[in-house]
């Protein structure tokens, strides 16, 4: 699993990593029902169960309900069918209208899936979830309520929108304050859980950003809109040798891709001169290659002493670079 795709982009695959683990379930589910000598795949389960559940339903509501389209459910509908186990009538008042409901083959084997498969299923994942997720469903639940309530697709119309009316003048790069603690703990700690273990070391400066960084003569800048949000992050921290590190360098997901990474590196770079700092390092990760690239673009080279000299700061570092002032 190490050079998964889906695994190393959670969030942008989540589809497709919900229906791996989709296909895991039915796969295991299809084996279940022909072991026990039921000829039925979980798809046409559901159906015969909602059916059962409304008594008497149409084609137009099944894919309402079951969130199908009204093809698939047709293809699985005319499968049940040829197995005698569902029959459908015309509506009188409205023939284009067909309504379905169980044969007496149809009830029969419904009620012996609920009685002899169903419930030993359901205690199965019942136990996998109460071990490993119990709020699971839950969150099924509200995750599909709240894409009920603005779609996925909406949702990316509105940030595209929201971004294309940032203009370079509604980024100020701001000096840190504590009224600024919780953006800047926030919006680290979310870009490093998206991409590794957030580490003690994480943990204590995102904590403590006077004592760890203010307090021993370091900076830390905060790239702020117009509107007053905050959208990112930077430090220099001194270390205990009098080095100073670049580090905690973060971007609002909404707002990645605009550039306002490279203009909190810039700020740094001149209040370090500021500063009369000679040099600055910092230690990232080789599978952070956009990051990487922008790094060396803005002119940090990379660096085996610095790696020596630092790289057990962080689990996750495996690349130094440096940055040499002018």
């Amino acid at each position: 699993m190490q050079n998964d795709i889906i695994l190393k982009n959670p969030y942008i695959f989540l589809g497709s990593r919900l229906k791996r683990l989709s296909d895991r379930f039915l796969t295991d589910a299809t084996k279940i029902h022909h072991d026990m000598g039921f000829e039925l795949f979980p798809s046409q389960a559901v159906l015969l169960a909602q059916i059962g559940d409304a008594g008497e339903i149409s084609v137009a509501q099944l894919a309402e309900i079951l969130g199908q389209s009204q093809p698939a459910i047709t293809r699985n509908l005319n499968n049940l069918r040829d197995m005698g186990l569902i029959e459908t009538i015309t509506v009188k008042a409205d023939s284009r209208v067909r309504m379905v409901s169980l044969t007496h083959d149809g009830q029969g084997l419904l009620a012996q899936l609920r009685g002899q498969i169903w419930p030993r299923v359901d205690g199965v994942i019942r136990d996998l979830l109460l071990e490993i997720a119990p709020d699971f469903c839950a969150s099924l639940n509200k995750i599909e309520a709240a894409l009920d309530d603005h779609s996925f697709d909406a949702r990316f119309k509105t940030l595209l929108e929201k971004q294309a009316k940032l203009t370079p003048q509604d980024v100020e790069i701001i000096e840190y304050s504590d009224e600024y603690a919780g953006d800047f703990f926030k919006i680290n700690i979310d870009w490093i859980s998206e991409n590794f273990v957030v580490e003690d070391i994480d943990k204590y400066v995102l904590s403590h950003p006077n004592e760890a960084i203010l307090d021993k003569g370091g900076i830390i800048l905060l790239a702020r809109l117009s509107n007053g949000e905050i959208v990112g992050t930077c430090a220099l921290m001194q270390m205990d040798d009098g080095e100073y590190e670049f580090t905690k360098l973060g971007v609002s997901r909404h707002y990645r891709g605009l550039k306002i990474g490279e203009k909190l590196i810039n700020a740094a770079f001149g209040r370090a001169r500021e500063m009369g700092l000679k040099s600055l390092f910092l230690l990232t990760n080789h599978q952070q290659r956009s990051s990487i690239h922008l790094y060396e673009k803005l002119g940090f080279k990379h660096s085996g002493e610095i790696m020596d000299k630092y790289g057990h700061e962080y689990e996750r570092a495996d690349v130094a670079m440096e940055w040499t002032a002018e």
